[in-house]
């Protein structure tokens, strides 16, 4: 954090870090819970299931999971994205993470549309809120490595919407994943998620 101290610049304990192409653990309980919420299905049958483990295991070919975070002081984090932060949770820190699983995906959507695979493209989009989910909760396990050896823990990952989500993604360098707000003030690609980790002093055994 560039803040004075003493008359030098104090440095940040941490810098942001990039990963992208990790393999993500798509779960089928998931997915098939995804696909209940798109389409109101209330019983599968086996050829339906049978789709959904076929295209997961295809997933592999249009998935690209890439994510930005960063680890903030508190008052950095507010200053710079205008947070708000409950005092009585006695926050340390702040990381923020900005996930994506590619354009590819929505490629594949509109083929399948285009197709009249109407059920395939919802297995699709079910895959692809699963594998962006699952890219936030890989990044929360780096980061919560981070926070034991600082002596702290994470409180539970929230994910960021709305307006917030799109001033943090404009003032994150969120295109070193390619991933950015448009003119018209959607964020691009579509399967993107901004989620929030903040720190806590570790509770003593």
């Amino acid at each position: 954090m560039k803040s004075k101290q003493g008359g030098h610049l104090k440095k940040r304990r941490f810098q942001m870090r990039k990963i992208r192409n990790f393999k993500v653990n798509l779960r089928e309980r998931e997915v098939i819970h995804n696909l209940k919420l798109i389409t109101e299905i209330k019983e599968f049958t086996p050829q339906l299931q049978e789709a959904v483990r076929k295209e997961m295991e295809r997933a592999k070919e249009y998935l690209s999971p890439a994510s930005v975070f960063d680890t903030f002081e508190v008052e950095e984090s507010i200053e710079k994205f205008g947070l708000e932060i409950e005092q009585s949770l006695k926050v340390s820190s702040i990381s923020i993470i900005i996930a994506t699983v590619g354009q590819d995906i929505e490629k594949e959507i509109e083929n399948a549309t285009n197709r009249d695979e109407k059920i395939i493209s919802q297995i699709i989009n079910a895959i692809g809120m699963e594998a962006l989910n699952s890219t936030l909760n890989f990044i929360y396990k780096i980061l919560n490595e981070d926070a034991r050896k600082e002596e702290s823990e994470l409180l539970q990952n929230e994910k960021i919407s709305g307006d917030m989500e799109k001033e943090i993604i404009k003032k994150f360098d969120a295109k070193r994943i390619n991933v950015y707000v448009t003119e018209n003030n959607q964020v691009k690609p579509v399967y993107t998620a901004v989620g929030l980790a903040k720190w806590v002093p570790r509770k003593k055994r």
